[in-house]
């Protein structure tokens, strides 16, 4: 009886305690995309903490530098990301970080960059492989957005990492960069969808990997465009031999389901 006693009292103090915050997003299934929309974010003053409220981020995902460090520098996570100027359609001057109502009517995660601000700057994602093997492959889908209201070109461009110490930058292509002329006023949110597969990873169960989001200037003067993001997607593809063999148990259990 006492033992019984001792294993409530146990579990109801366990219950008490607050639940810890995810340390990075989760992979939790090969092939099942994990889909981050910024639908609840506000972007108030302080806009991710590890332990987030209403209209936070939680900053053991999501870690930004946007004092003019390179775009290779280390990400911190897991203290707080100040610098939120609230939600906005777009067309601020203030710099900051910014829950932006984009052009299809959804929120999206951006910046006003200014000379102090974000030039240059980065928005970095950890991600934690919890598939229970081997991941080989990520597929990443994002929308890059930009408000093109000034005469100074900037650039928005994706970068990645497996230990947040060297990162290395996607191909061109995939860099977006506003014109420098502004457009006819009033200027709207202009969309690029973009995609790409990491190939060759060796991401083993419980390790992590780093996905960021770097912007810079680009040319032209005077004050800058707003960029943001959205609609990320995130696919994990495990390794050829795992594919295989799932491939095989497949194939066996469907014959022995046909047999008489």
């Amino acid at each position: 009886m006492k033992h019984s006693l001792y294993l409530v009292l146990f579990s109801a103090a366990l219950a008490t305690l607050p639940t810890p915050a995810h340390a990075a997003l989760s992979l939790a299934s090969l092939h099942t995309p994990v889909v981050v929309s910024f639908s609840g974010l506000t972007a108030p003053a302080i806009w991710a903490t590890a332990t987030p409220a209403d209209g936070q981020l939680n900053s053991s995902t999501w870690a930004a530098n946007s004092e003019g460090a390179p775009a290779t520098t280390s990400a911190t996570f897991g203290v707080d990301q100040t610098g939120g100027q609230g939600s906005s359609t777009g067309s601020e001057t203030a710099a900051g970080t910014y829950a932006f109502t984009v052009g299809d009517g959804s929120t999206a995660l951006g910046v006003q960059p200014t000379a102090s601000f974000w030039s240059p700057g980065m928005f970095t994602l950890r991600l934690q492989n919890n598939t229970g093997t081997t991941v080989t492959a990520l597929n990443v889908h994002w929308t890059t957005w930009t408000f093109n209201d000034q005469d100074r070109a900037n650039d928005f461009r994706f970068l990645f990492s497996s230990d947040n110490l060297t990162y290395a930058s996607a191909e061109s292509a995939l860099t977006v960069v506003s014109p420098t002329l502004a457009d006819t006023a009033p200027a709207t949110w202009s969309s690029t969808p973009r995609s790409m597969t990491l190939n060759n990873l060796s991401l083993n169960e419980g390790a992590s990997y780093y996905l960021r989001w770097s912007g810079d200037d680009a040319g032209g003067t005077g004050s800058r465009d707003e960029f943001a993001f959205n609609a990320l997607r995130i696919t994990p593809v495990p390794e050829p031999a795992t594919t295989g063999l799932l491939a095989l148990a497949s194939a066996c259990l469907l014959r022995r389901r046909r047999q008489p």
